[in-house]
């Protein structure tokens, strides 16, 4: 499972509970966690698609850099 199907999997969890709750305070802020986990599962699923390799610069001017 992909971190943006257990994102998505949680939104799910969330906006179900808030179905079912009665406090009007308490509904909104699972729906609010709903739509977060969401937005969570779009951003995953963006950087899935973002093959980004980072390389650290080993040379500079010559001079080999000191691994910390």
């Amino acid at each position: 499972m992909t971190m943006s199907d257990e994102y998505r999997a949680q939104s799910a969890r969330f906006r179900a509970e808030a179905n079912q709750e009665q406090d009007p305070v308490r509904r909104s802020d699972l729906a609010w966690l709903a739509t977060s986990y969401l937005r969570l599962a779009e951003q995953a699923d963006a950087n899935e698609a973002n093959n980004i390799v980072y390389e650290t610069r080993q040379d500079v001017a010559g001079l080999t850099l000191r691994q910390a």
